[in-house]
């Protein structure tokens, strides 16, 4: 009896239902110091870099940060240590292999990120990511 009801419930879940279709809002926000603060449907405690670069300034800064309720935040970003000046930067927003994703993470997104889905999820050599990047002025 047993067997069947599993049988029966497996057949009635779409094969996706464990499925992430992943989002990221960014905000640049320009105080003293560029801050890029992001809202996301990640799990809690997914590991996330952000990476700021600037072309014509040969810059490029790394952040790590961790979700936490939904967000993220990487700052404060700077160059030799005074406010970015003006210019056109690229941000990327990624998060590392899946494989090195905290179990409780795993659990919601795959082992391998087989359950992260979106226009933001690229495959790679490792398994699934997450990916955006950004292209914008400051003046």
């Amino acid at each position: 009896m047993l067997a069947k009801l599993l049988v029966i419930i497996f057949c009635i879940l779409p094969l996706n239902a464990y499925a992430l279709e992943v989002f990221f809002e960014p905000e640049i926000v320009r105080e003293s110091a560029l801050f890029i603060k992001c809202s996301t449907n990640l799990p809690d405690m997914t590991n996330v870099s952000v990476v700021l670069l600037n072309k014509e300034l040969d810059y490029s800064h790394k952040i790590d940060a961790v979700v936490r309720d939904g967000t993220f935040q990487c700052g404060p970003f700077q160059y030799l240590g005074k406010s970015l000046p003006a210019g056109n930067y690229t941000t990327e927003i990624m998060t590392g292999p899946a494989m090195l994703q905290p179990e409780s993470v795993q659990g919601t997104i795959g082992s391998k990120g087989q359950h992260l889905r979106g226009g933001l999820v690229r495959k790679g050599m490792f398994g699934r990511a997450v990916y955006l990047r950004l292209d914008f002025g400051l003046l």
